[in-house]
């Protein structure tokens, strides 16, 4: 299985996605997203890990990295994904609004387990100020990671870190946790991300999307 790589967002394709929000409203397209998704994959949204199949799956955690287990979630779900370091994996899984790099990362200094979760995002440089506002408000709405713009990559990034201390390890189930919740996010808050930067539409029209999105997948 295969999944397309990020493209670049150009400002008729976020139109486009604009156009798509305003033609269904924050509850048709809650509706709407849903039935495609049930159609093809709904691995990434809550309640229904990644790879929970893994989960009994027999690990001998002693002096296992951290990154091992993540290497051999990919090879069970045939993400396309690179090795680059032993300490670092980087990987491509497709949303239903697009697709996202997701790279994994150990710290040993920190004893922590890094996710980032990124997009390509290019908004209109005079509608800056209403997306710094989004992100404030979403990351304020947000129980764990949180949201940063990356201006000179022009890359939207969810980030969260796992903290292991005094040997713990990272369970299969809690990386299932970590990249199931960084790609229903980024899913759940790229249309208040759009509106509010191409849409120009207020920060408060824009998160009933969300919202929306969230109850709709409690």
């Amino acid at each position: 299985m295969t999944y397309p790589q990020i493209n670049n967002w150009t400002a008729s394709q976020s139109r486009d996605t604009i156009d798509c929000i305003e033609r269904f409203g924050s509850r048709k397209i809650l509706g709407s997203v849903q039935g495609i998704v049930e159609a093809t994959d709904r691995s990434f949204w809550p309640g229904r890990g990644l790879f929970m199949a893994l989960s009994n799956h027999a690990y001998d955690f002693e002096d296992l990295h951290p990154i091992d287990i993540v290497e051999d979630i990919a090879t069970h779900q045939e993400w396309q994904f690179d090795r680059i370091a032993d300490d670092q994996i980087s990987m491509e899984i497709a949303g239903q609004w697009r697709s996202y790099s997701i790279t994994l990362s150990w710290c040993e200094p920190y004893q922590t387990l890094r996710l980032v979760c990124s997009f390509e995002m290019d908004p209109p440089a005079h509608r800056m100020p209403a997306l710094y506002e989004a992100l404030n408000a979403v990351n304020d709405m947000s129980w764990a990671g949180s949201f940063a713009y990356w201006g000179a990559e022009q890359l939207m990034a969810y980030r969260y870190g796992l903290i292991l201390s005094d040997g713990q390890v990272a369970m299969p189930d809690q990386i299932d946790t970590m990249i199931s919740l960084a790609v229903t996010s980024a899913e759940r808050y790229y249309p208040a991300f759009q509106m509010v930067t191409w849409g120009e539409k207020d920060l408060e029209t824009a998160l009933k999307v969300a919202i929306a999105e969230a109850y709709g997948h409690a």
